[in-house]
């Protein structure tokens, strides 16, 4: 079944491209701290994923006077905002697949909670905002 789905995705090409531009937003991006830091903001304020961004989001009595912290908890958010956003595109690719796995990854991926966290992330985010290099002064070069 796994071997299937592999081979319907190499084999077709619009497949293959549009789950590949799908992913371009996401191609830098370490997951696995990004899963990390929102178990662990949850686990800060408890509940669910949907509890604790309206928390962080709507709340400004939950906003941190520590820059750091705070710059931590854009960067999660952006890139929750990033990951969130690449979904529908995968999931619209999958559900025309001839793979019964494909199609099933499709009818996961289309779960009512992902557009409440869009929803929410771009109440608490500027849509302009993206992700940014922090300057080091290691980096100043002198003429």
């Amino acid at each position: 079944m796994r071997l299937d789905a592999v081979e319907e995705i190499v084999q077709t090409e619009d497949i293959y491209n549009a789950i590949r531009m799908a992913l371009r937003a996401i191609n830098k991006m370490d997951l696995d701290k990004l899963i990390i830091s929102v178990r662990l903001y949850k686990a800060q304020i408890g509940g669910n994923l949907i509890d604790w961004l309206q928390i962080i989001t709507i709340n400004p009595e939950h906003q941190t006077s520590n820059p750091r912290d705070a710059s931590s908890h854009v960067q999660t958010l952006l890139s929750l905002r990033n990951m969130v956003r690449c979904i529908p595109a995968i999931q619209r690719t999958l559900e025309s697949a001839g793979c019964a796995m494909l199609r099933t990854i499709a009818q996961l991926l289309q779960d009512h909670r992902l557009s409440q966290v869009e929803s929410l992330l771009a109440a608490g985010l500027n849509d302009d905002a993206g992700m940014a290099k922090v300057w080091a002064p290691s980096r100043l070069q002198c003429e």
